[in-house]
């Protein structure tokens, strides 16, 4: 996914879109590719491929909360 791409399908601003995909290269969720800027694309992670959905854990941490 590209960062124009993040952008449309987040209805979301390029400085928003930069930020949330750094954030997720940081937690180590998606990888970055490509070496010119406009080659750049993010790809998910492997080791966060074979793990939990991102969503289902959020929703588990919500219902601990309530609980």
């Amino acid at each position: 996914m590209t960062n124009k791409e993040y952008q449309e399908l987040n209805k979301t601003s390029k400085p928003t879109a930069t930020r949330d995909l750094r954030n997720l290269v940081d937690k180590g969720i998606v990888i970055m590719q490509g070496e010119a800027k406009r080659e750049i694309y993010y790809q998910l992670s492997q080791k966060r491929a074979k793990k939990e959905p991102i969503m289902s854990q959020l929703s588990q941490k919500r219902a601990n909360r309530q609980i």
